[in-house]
């Protein structure tokens, strides 16, 4: 569901956006902004990432006509941690509420990762949230669903509690690409109830013109999800950046920023 957002020396880019705080659910939300506009685009990061994911994004669009919105999810970044376990709705329902508290005329919401699951959540429980959605290398497909659910099941057995039982913990978790929940020991709860909502039943459900971005070398959630959540969402276009990996519109940003506008633009 995410990565390290950078290898340890590299450089960041520059940062255009102004940075605030709202409080959202007795919650302190943190949150930037870049570019002039009506109508607002809500970026949604990945798991244990941030808002700063965006910056190559937000390089290229400050001038494309739109408000850029930039949330640290509850958890991440410079948020506040959630006081009790979340699920997808719960998140869904912090970007909502956010939408709401800041009066955001919202075009579109554009997720990564984890913020993809939590995107396709809100706008199932939300269809005139927005006008357009853009899923990037999204988790909650069934073909990673079964096998993290079996894994994650396997793993919560008394057995595997035990102590000495730790480093085989730690070689599943590798296995079945579950990092991320050692990675945030505050939020492993959250993490779980995120993994086991298995998103295909709500997929049909989407009317909203989705982008689908993905790219072809992506190890984290490879391709073949892309394709099956495609073939779910009625109207849905799937768009394949290649040369690739998880973060593909940092990688890439030039080529996801040419298909994000030209997704956005009438």
């Amino acid at each position: 569901m995410g990565a390290p957002l950078r290898p340890s020396g590299s450089v960041a880019p520059k940062c255009y956006m102004e940075k605030n705080k709202i409080i959202i659910n007795d919650a302190v939300i943190s949150y930037g902004t870049a570019g002039k506009g009506e109508e607002s685009l809500i970026f949604l990061h990945g798991w244990r990432s941030n808002k700063e994911a965006w910056i190559p994004i937000e390089q290229l669009m400050e001038d494309a006509g739109y408000r850029l919105v930039f949330i640290d999810l509850p958890g991440f970044g410079a948020s506040e941690a959630p006081k009790r376990p979340y699920a997808l709705h719960d998140y869904a329902e912090t970007v909502r509420l956010f939408a709401e508290k800041l009066e955001l005329q919202v075009h579109a919401v554009i997720g990564h990762s984890a913020g993809a699951r939590i995107a396709a959540k809100l706008v199932t429980e939300n269809p005139d949230f927005m006008n357009k959605l853009i899923l990037v290398a999204s988790g909650g497909a069934r073909p990673a669903f079964v096998g993290l659910k079996t894994c994650l099941a396997k793993i919560a057995k008394p057995f595997f509690a035990m102590g000495f039982m730790a480093p085989l913990r730690k070689k599943l978790y590798a296995a079945m690409g579950a990092e991320d929940y050692l990675a945030t020991p505050d939020l492993q709860k959250t993490f779980v109830n995120i993994v086991n909502e298995n998103l295909d039943p709500l997929l049909p459900r989407i009317k909203t013109d989705t982008l689908i971005v993905w790219g072809d070398k992506d190890a984290t959630a490879p391709l073949t999800y892309g394709k099956h959540i495609a073939k779910l969402i009625l109207n849905a276009r799937l768009e394949i950046i290649e040369g690739a990996g998880h973060y593909c519109f940092k990688e890439h940003p030039e080529k996801f920023s040419d298909l994000l506008l030209g997704f956005l633009t009438p």
